[in-house]
């Protein structure tokens, strides 16, 4: 997914597939799930069904391979703003990242949209 940007050619991408779960802002519709490509320290790499609106703020979560000393899974959770999206391969540029346990017995992540609360 190339650009005469040269601050997206700086990076150095890893090539990575796993299992990703999206959705949009909380008034937003957007959700779904689809495989990472490629990461880098600033950007995840994603396919899934459908091209994502350009500029949409997303939430990510992908189910990380390692896991801690106990054997407790991991998430690894993200924010961003999406900057292209193409044939179905999108690129994110992270605002925010963390890593999160998962659940026992939770494989997928799921995703709940959260309402804004009543003032």
């Amino acid at each position: 997914m190339g650009n005469g940007n040269s601050s997206f050619k700086a990076r150095k991408w890893f090539a990575i597939e796993l299992p990703l779960s999206y959705e949009g802002a909380e008034d937003s519709l957007l959700q779904g799930n689809g495989q990472t490509l490629g990461m880098s320290s600033g950007a995840i790499q994603f396919a899934c069904d459908r091209n994502l609106p350009v500029g949409q703020a997303v939430r990510l979560w992908i189910q990380w391979p390692a896991t801690l000393s106990d054997g407790t899974s991991l998430n690894f959770w993200a924010t961003g703003t999406i900057q292209r999206s193409a044939s179905c391969e999108v690129e994110v540029a992270l605002r925010r990242h963390e890593f999160r346990t998962r659940r026992a017995g939770g494989s997928t992540p799921a995703i709940t949209l959260v309402g804004r609360r009543a003032s």
